[in-house]
């Protein structure tokens, strides 16, 4: 992670942030949640910005272990890292 970007987190537009004060969000500390957040309601370029900032390793890492993850967020994560359905902690929600 960049260190300047980490004080500010990612630029990434505020959609996926309807319910929560965009301000005060902690990206090191919320990352999980974050990250299933951006993936569930954000726009594809805040996906990018969001591989920018925390990396692939560490946005797959999040998902795997995510004790829940929303059906669509799931399939992308199989999809897109190329992982077994096995390989996840999760159970699946259907939002």
């Amino acid at each position: 992670m960049n260190t300047e970007a980490t004080k500010i987190g990612p630029n990434i537009s505020r959609r996926a942030f309807w319910d929560i004060d965009f301000n005060t969000i902690d990206w090191d500390n919320n990352s999980q949640y974050l990250i299933i957040k951006v993936i569930e309601r954000g726009k594809l370029q805040d996906l990018f910005e969001l591989i920018q900032y925390y990396g692939k390793e560490k946005i797959k890492k999040e998902l795997l272990n995510a004790s829940n993850l929303p059906q669509r967020t799931f399939d992308f994560a199989r999809t897109y890292f190329a992982v077994n359905k096995e390989d996840f902690q999760c159970s699946i929600s259907k939002l």
